[in-house]
């Protein structure tokens, strides 16, 4: 909890690049307990910085047909 509550107090970029690291972390980890192997860390790295640079990319064009409410998920009946 207290990891993720510090996340949350940093700067915009700063909490991108923790959670883009966070998930290649994640995810090379996954990939090695599945039998892959271990890539090396300047491949993990590569990776989270290429998630956080995700983040600056924002639509701003509403695209037609969408109309103004946002559509969420809803479970099955």
């Amino acid at each position: 909890m207290q990891v993720i509550e510090h996340i949350l107090t940093l700067k915009e970029e700063e909490k991108l690049m923790a959670l883009g690291l966070l998930w290649a972390w994640w995810d090379a980890r996954n990939k090695v307990n599945a039998g892959e192997q271990l890539k090396p860390v300047n491949d993990i790295v590569y990776k989270a910085r290429s998630v956080a640079d995700v983040g600056d990319v924002v639509p701003t064009v509403k695209l037609p047909g969408l109309g103004g409410s946002r559509q969420r998920w809803k479970p099955p009946p």
